[in-house]
């Protein structure tokens, strides 16, 4: 299964790339952004669309990547992410590095309900 990646310079895109999330693939994505320019983008977007389940291993990696970036003035958004996957996102604990965007209906009545 793949997702989409969007890499950005505001406000142009600079790289659209599909990944996988299983651990070997968000290591190989995390290896790709880090040893590039360090200065080649200011915000990544993965859109999570088509993924009902992520690994901790694979979870682990994108938020050291998000760290990353963060630390340089940057931003990870995870677009349209399911309720299921929000839980699963927020199981490391601690406060999350990235944004969530476009939550499905699930994840936005739980979030409503507390």
């Amino acid at each position: 299964m793949k997702i989409d990646v969007r890499i950005r310079e505001e406000p142009r895109l600079v790289m659209a790339i599909k990944a996988s999330l299983d651990r070997d693939g968000a290591r190989k994505l995390s290896r790709f952004l880090l040893h590039r320019d360090q200065r080649a983008f200011t915000r990544l977007e993965l859109d999570l669309a088509t993924v009902d389940f992520i690994g901790l291993s694979a979870i682990a990696t994108l938020q050291e990547l998000c760290l990353s970036l963060r630390q340089r003035g940057g931003s990870m958004t995870l677009l349209n992410v399911s309720g299921t996957l929000a839980s699963a996102l927020g199981c490391l604990g601690g406060t999350p590095c990235w944004i969530l965007q476009n939550l499905d209906q699930e994840s936005k009545d739980k979030d409503v309900s507390g």
